[in-house]
Parts: structure tokens; C-alpha cells; sequence
């Protein structure tokens, strides 16, 4: 997740479903560091946090978060180069949750196996909503087809994965 969504949205990044007593990692992409400690929705439970962001980001923006055990921060050149570090950690997979900006700098970068799509049964309208992915646009003749396992409902919403 890209700290904008965790600075907008205040997630927690969880487990919530009973009986799972697994304690992933979560993982958040800030190249600049700007997430603000006293200010992190994160921090309102002792889940591991992995803070990813640049060689360039400030130290002191860095020692900010020495106070927490429970978080960890990784320096990256690039997209190229955080997917084997984070593998180095010992994460083989990884969820990616976020926006536009984080699908699209995966998906650009042909790092994602599989999609999973939650569409609500419900109608945006307006000029402003974001989709997905950002990036030029194509024609369909230049998008990838992708294989769909059947479709699930979850509370009312539909789950759609999309493989290569």
C-alpha cells in the first residue's frame, strides 16, 4: 500500500477473519518517508510494518520510527530492485493493496501473477474517479487477455481473479 492511502484512508491492514492467527508483514511503499508516527492508523496495533522507500529519503525522517519495535525500514533504488530485497526478507508473496499509483508501478513493471477484482454492485458517477491503472491509454487490441476463474460473491460484492 502507498502511504497517500494510509495517510487518506487510515487502514490498519489486519487480519479480522476469526480463527486466522497469522500476523502478516504490512508493507508500505513511502519513497519520501512522509508518513508521520504520531499520525499512522498502522500503529494502532503491533502487526509488523515494513516502511519501503528511497536511498535518497532524509535520516531524520528515519529516526522518527526508531521508537517502534514493530516497524522496519527498507531502502530501494527501484521497483526492480525492492521485489529481491523484500525476497532476501523471506517474503515469497505478497499482496498488493493500494491505488493507481501502486497497481500501476507493479503492473507496468509485470510483477503481478494474478488480480483479484472486488466490484460493488454500485454506480459512481462524476469526472474524477481514478481508475485502476494509470498510464497512456491503449486500444483493446494492445491489452493482454487474461484467464478468470469463476466468480465469487462476498457480502453482496463480486470477486473476479484475473491470471496471465
Amino acid at each position: 500500500m502507498g502511504a497517500d492511502t494510509v495517510i487518506l484512508d487510515r487502514p490498519h491492514l489486519t487480519v479480522r477473519t476469526p480463527g486466522i492467527i497469522r500476523t502478516p508483514i504490512r508493507i508500505i511503499l513511502d519513497s519520501r518517508l512522509k508518513l508521520n508516527p504520531e499520525d499512522c492508523s498502522l500503529l494502532e496495533s503491533d502487526a509488523p510494518i515494513l516502511i519501503c522507500c528511497s536511498e535518497g529519503a532524509s535520516l531524520e525522517r528515519e529516526n522518527l520510527w526508531q521508537a517502534y519495535k514493530n516497524v522496519q525500514i527498507l531502502r530501494f533504488q527501484n521497483i526492480a530492485t525492492l521485489l529481491p530485497a523484500l525476497f532476501k526478507r523471506g517474503l515469497c508473496k505478497i499482496l498488493v493493496e493500494g491505488g493507481q499509483k501502486i497497481f500501476t508501478l507493479f503492473h507496468t513493471a509485470g510483477f503481478i501473477d494474478e488480480y483479484v477484482l472486488m466490484i460493488a454492485p454500485r454506480l459512481l458517477t462524476g469526472k474524477h474517479f481514478l481508475n485502476i491503472l494509470g498510464g497512456p491509454e491503449q486500444s483493446l487490441s494492445e491489452t493482454q487477455r487474461y484467464q478468470v476463474d469463476p466468480p465469487q460473491e462476498l457480502d453482496g460484492d463480486v470477486i473476479l481473479r484475473l491470471r496471465k
